[in-house]
């Protein structure tokens, strides 16, 4: 099958980039994981996207296009922008099924939906975590598009029910697959990764994020300083980049407590990551919100313990805490306990670590991609069906 997947706004890891074809190869991004997943298993896949730059690129199997919208100012960025020359792009790809990732941005979703079925196509919709808009047109036109889609795929249990009561959608339309991690991300020698990567600590924690409001550091950066005394061998290391980084590199710099045991990395490539997981033993997120959080999967699959904030998708990778610990997003003191516990059970700690790369598996691209083609088969022998009624 020729599946386009179609993304209404930038990947945030390629928001500056020039060489679009060194955006994709290099830098990667989660949608093209899930598209060379796909592409694997015999599919012809295309990647349509908004951005801020005109470019094809081509990489593992799939086709990238990348077109600018035809106006846009920043009210209107996240999805709600229009771009013709996208539009001309996948009719003339000529897929025979449409996958629109990230259906909260939800003008774009209805304008590609309503595309699609113009052309005869069949769609399946994709949300990834994003709660529901406050704003009435907004959820009118998720809700509208979702209706007439022929699949809609959650990344977990608890938002494929909030989504379904809410739009009220056929629940024998409505899906469960979660996004996925790469399985580079696997258990190494702790020595050799240490060795590699210059971390220390005794235990070593570790944040691989985006620096912006929505991860919340600052809320780690006050609970790790508060225990810090408690626990003297303790580092903290943060991966990531993003608006609020220079305020993050002034908070800690500020801060004696922190100053001297929390290192600041910047941006790290997401190949060079699984060293640094595996020079590591705790990882931690603070987050409010988050679609599935591939990053804790990736850390988990190398054997971080997870110390992670209470929403869905955490709840579903650590099977509701009992294979880590969890805290409710913004809750300093919460997370202090929680660390506290992480650090100090040491036995405990690593009874749990041992178990993770196995418990999460079932998480991998691979499993990812194998139910999205069940998928497709099932949505295209419907539509066969449909016709010969």
């Amino acid at each position: 099958m020729r599946i386009a997947f179609v993304l209404g706004s930038t990947p945030p890891r390629h928001t500056m980039e020039k060489d679009l074809q060194a955006a994709v190869e290099v830098k990667g991004d989660w949608l093209g994981d899930e598209a060379m997943a796909v592409a694997s298993l015999g599919h012809e896949v295309s990647v349509h996207l908004i951005y801020n730059r005109n470019g094809d690129a081509s990489h593992s199997g799939v086709d990238w296009f990348f077109r600018k919208p035809a106006f846009t100012n920043r009210r209107l960025r996240g999805g709600k922008e229009f771009a013709p020359r996208l539009l001309r792009t996948l009719r003339d790809w000529k897929p025979d099924l449409v996958h629109y990732q990230i259906i909260s941005h939800a003008a774009s979703y209805a304008f590609f939906t309503m595309a699609a079925r113009r052309w005869g196509l069949p769609v399946v919709g994709q949300h990834h975590g994003d709660p529901i808009s406050p704003f009435f047109w907004n959820n009118w036109a998720l809700g509208w598009a979702a209706r007439r889609s022929d699949a809609v795929v959650f990344l977990t249990r608890e938002h494929e029910r909030i989504y379904r009561e809410k739009f009220r959608l056929n629940g024998g339309n409505t899906h469960v697959i979660p996004v996925g991690y790469n399985e580079y991300f696997s258990t190494r020698d702790r020595k050799t990764a240490r060795e590699k990567t210059g971390l220390e600590g005794e235990p070593t924690l570790f944040w691989a994020a985006m620096l912006n409001k929505r991860k919340d550091p600052f809320t780690l950066l006050r609970a790790f300083g508060n225990i810090s005394d408690k626990f003297p061998g303790a580092r903290l290391y943060m991966a990531g980049e993003g608006p609020i980084e220079e305020e993050v590199r002034r908070f800690v710099a500020e801060d004696a407590a922190l100053s001297s045991r929390v290192t600041l990395l910047g941006y790290v490539n997401n190949r060079e990551l699984p060293d640094y997981f595996n020079a590591a033993d705790i990882y931690v997120m603070a987050s409010h919100w988050e679609g599935f959080a591939i990053s804790s999967l990736e850390a988990m699959a190398c054997g971080l313990f997870p110390v992670l904030t209470r929403i869905p998708c955490f709840r579903e990778q650590t099977n509701d805490g009992e294979m880590g610990l969890l805290f409710d997003p913004g809750d300093r003191e919460e997370l202090e306990k929680q660390l506290c516990m992480a650090i100090g059970e040491r036995d405990w700690r690593e009874k749990v670590r041992r178990s993770l790369p196995e418990q999460v598996a079932r998480f991998t691209w691979q499993a990812s991609a194998e139910g999205l083609d069940r998928l497709y088969r099932d949505v295209a022998d419907n539509r066969e069906k449909g016709k010969r009624r």
